[in-house]
């Protein structure tokens, strides 16, 4: 139990350092700086972990509205909703990940995301903030996490 505290605790200590250094890089209005290009992340949690969206594919954030059920639609397709005349497809990204359905609690939002000429909405547990990383300190995800999470 101590090391899920421990985890918590390091997590947290990791967000924290990233708001500061989101902060200061808008105080200072850097955009890029000596140790490579930097880039936006929003913040979004599945379950007890925290995943970054690219920002460039992030158009916007939504309260979850009343989700129209598709019969006999995928697993991981929530439902479909109607955002300003556009008819979306709603993803469980938990779903879609292996994990079990998103519970539609009052933190639960809706990240609208472009890729080319679509769009579509992603679940998730929440939403948090817009990060700005170093390119230089983001790791690739390895094998093993991409299999622990199918």
């Amino acid at each position: 139990m101590s090391d899920n505290n421990d985890l918590k605790k390091d997590f947290r200590a990791a967000l924290q350092q990233i708001r500061d250094d989101y902060w200061r890089s808008l105080e200072q209005g850097v955009e890029e700086n000596d140790a490579g290009q930097v880039l936006e992340y929003l913040a979004v949690r599945l379950g007890n972990e925290w995943y970054g969206l690219p920002r460039a594919g992030v158009r916007e954030v939504l309260r979850v509205p009343h989700l129209v059920r598709v019969p006999g639609a995928a697993k991981h397709i929530a439902g479909l909703i109607n955002l300003r005349g556009d008819i979306l497809a709603v993803c469980d990204l938990q779903v879609l990940l292996g994990g079990a359905e998103t519970a539609l609690s009052p933190a639960a939002r809706l990240v609208v995301v472009v890729s080319g000429d679509r769009m579509s909405a992603l679940l998730v547990d929440e939403a948090q903030a817009l990060l700005t990383v170093n390119e230089d300190v983001i790791e690739p995800m390895t094998d093993e996490a991409v299999s622990a999470r199918v």
